[in-house]
């Protein structure tokens, strides 16, 4: 179920990606993250964002996408969690309300599918609507 008709849209890999605008806090510069040792494979390690720890989440390689360099960090609150999303750019907040569903891309391996909520095909391309609960729960 989506919490709200608006998609704070960013790219990672060439691919658009949205998030529920009601569970986005902010976009920041991201400049290296902690390692932990042990964590899941995308959790890259965590980064100090304003006096709280959050975990950095690398979505390419969640999704098996090429990777790269990334400098930005969507931070993102998921039920009592609070992660930060590494991102290639931001984009806009998009209305998706009345857009209908498609289906997923080929290139979402089946292991990954659970982090998207939805997708959409919109006349400028395809945008796929990820789960903020699965993303930090995997």
């Amino acid at each position: 179920m989506r919490d709200s008709g608006q998609l704070c849209t960013f790219v990672v890999s060439g691919q658009r990606f949205g998030i529920a605008a009601t569970h986005v806090r902010e976009v920041i510069r991201h400049e290296a993250a902690r390692p932990v040792p042990l964590a899941p494979a995308g959790v890259t390690g965590v980064t100090n964002v304003r006096g709280e720890v959050l975990a950095v989440i690398d979505l390419a390689v969640r999704l098996g996408l090429p990777a790269g360099d990334r400098r930005l960090l969507l931070v993102f609150g998921a039920r009592t969690h609070v992660a930060g999303l590494l991102i290639d750019h931001a984009g806009d907040v998009l209305g998706v309300g009345d857009a209908a569903p498609a289906a997923l891309p080929a290139w979402v391996p089946p292991e990954a599918a659970g982090l998207i909520r939805a997708a959409f095909s919109l006349p400028d391309g395809p945008l796929l609507e990820l789960d903020p609960a699965a993303l930090v729960s995997g």
